[in-house]
Order: C-alpha cells, then structure tokens, then sequence
C-alpha cells in the first residue's frame, strides 16, 4: 500500500507505474520507504480517496465501460495493417488489430489483388462489428497515399451488394484523412491536423 506521488505509463509494456512511500509495514518494504508498483491489464488494485471529485468519478466509470462515452470511431490503416478504435474524450480504444501479408503486385498474378481484398473484408467486419452507428457520430478512415480511398470505395460497393444498412444509412458519417502510418499512434497527429483545420475554420469566420 502507497501514497501515490507520480504516475508514469509505459505504452511498451502497457503497464501504469505507480510510485509513493510506503504506508503499510510489510517484511519486503519498510514503512515510508519509497517504493514502485506496476500495474498491468487484468490486475486487480483498490484506489482510496478521502473524498472523490465527480469528475474522477465520472473517469471512472468511462474507463470501467470505455464504449459508452465513444462518439467517435477510427481506423488507421496501412496496406496489410490496420487499428478499428473507439475514441472517448480520455483514451483511445483499439477493439481489433489487423495484420496481413499482401504480397507485391507481380505481372499476371492475382495474389496482391486477392490478399487487398482478404484485408479490406476483414477491416470490413471489424466496423460493422465494433461501431454502432447509433452512438457514434464521425468513423475516421486514416492512412498514408490512397489506402484509406481504396478502402472506401470497397466499402461502399460491398454495402450496397450485401444490404448492409448501417453502413448504407450512415455513409456521411465517414470522413477520410491521411495519416503517415497505419500504427494506432498515427491518430495523433490525425486529431492534431484536424484540431488546426478547425481553428483555421474559425479564424476565417471571426
């Protein structure tokens, strides 16, 4: 048991180190001795306060049910790699990584055609499975030169041949952007160019 000084995260090991004195004598560390503790996924931990503010409440129970907050969506993605996330005001939640080989194009072969479409199918599943249309306001298709367009284009022709109506019904809810990668931490810089495309917006109406 500590008194929590810092906070640090550490994104490679998906791990949230705390670190404090001590204040519950133990034989591994000695009262008031600062000490370090990791905390992964699927770790269990108590938190204790003298008096919770709403809004760490409110964080809370965002962070214990990370989907009802998301109103946006987003998929980055590269040729063969793609993240389908949820995005709330406090995180980004990847619900499905997807990693495919796509060969090279090669004359008078149909392996890199094929395996595009294997890819596209799959990121295809992942939204209608992930997003629902009803709460999510804007679904984000980022990538780096003409992926995100491809991807669009397969998804609008696949919708209609299968009647798939919510992506039918919500078409203008999806915007494309370009990102440098199809790595989840590309949607940084997405949501920071798209932050300077408002604020331009609202220079020029002022």
């Amino acid at each position: 048991k500590i008194e929590v000084e810092k906070v640090e995260f550490d994104p490679d090991s998906e791990e949230i180190r705390l670190s404090g004195p001590n204040r519950e004598e133990s034989e591994h560390v000695k009262m008031g001795a600062y000490h370090t503790l990791s905390l992964g996924l699927n770790m269990n931990f108590t938190v204790e306060k003298l008096c919770w503010d709403q809004v760490f409440l409110d964080r809370l129970e965002e962070a214990s049910n990370p989907e009802r907050g998301a109103e946006v969506a987003a998929v980055v993605m590269a040729p063969g790699l793609a993240h389908v996330c949820l995005v709330t005001s406090h995180m980004t939640l990847c619900k499905q990584k997807i990693d495919m080989s796509i060969p090279k194009k090669r004359a008078g072969s149909s392996n890199h055609s094929k395996a595009t479409s294997r890819f596209y199918e799959a990121v295809y599943r992942a939204i209608l499975q992930y997003v629902d249309f009803e709460k999510i306001k804007c679904v984000l298709i980022a990538s780096p030169g003409f992926v995100k367009d491809d991807f669009y284009k397969y998804l609008v022709t696949e919708s209609v041949r299968r009647d798939d109506r919510p992506f039918i019904e919500n078409k203008s809810k999806f915007v494309l952007c370009k990102s440098s990668s199809g790595h989840k931490h590309a949607l940084e810089e997405v949501f920071f160019r798209l932050c300077n495309h408002v604020e331009a917006y609202r220079d020029q109406i002022h």
